[in-house]
C-alpha cells in the first residue's frame, strides 16, 4: 500500500496524517518531501500521526530520525502521535 499523507495546519503546528507503509523507496521520499514542505518557516513544529501506518522498516525509521534531527537543529520539533505497539517496539530498539 502506497503511503499517503494528509496535511493540515492547526494553531501554527503542521499535522501530517500518514496512511500506509513507511518503507524504503517512494514512500520515504514522500514522507521527507512532506516534512520539507511543512518546515519552510523558522522553528517549524510538526506532528506526524501514525495511526494508520501499519509497518515501518529500517529506512523509514532512519528517515524519521533524520528529519527529527534536522528540525531540532533549526529550532523546530517533530512529534509522533498514535504510534501502534509494533512501531513503538521498533523505536525502542
Amino acid at each position: 500500500m502506497a503511503l499517503t499523507i494528509t496535511k493540515r495546519l492547526r494553531e501554527g503546528i503542521h499535522v501530517l496524517e500518514l496512511k500506509g507503509r513507511l518503507v524504503a523507496g517512494e514512500e520515504v521520499g514522500t514522507f521527507r518531501a512532506a516534512i520539507e514542505e511543512a518546515s519552510t518557516e523558522p522553528q517549524p513544529k510538526i506532528i506526524a500521526c501514525l495511526r494508520d501506518v501499519d509497518y515501518v522498516d529500517s529506512t523509514g525509521l532512519g528517515a524519521m530520525v533524520m528529519v527529527s534531527t534536522q528540525l531540532k537543529r533549526s529550532g523546530g520539533a517533530l512529534r509522533l502521535m498514535n504510534v501502534n505497539r509494533r512501531n513503538i517496539e521498533l523505536l525502542v530498539l
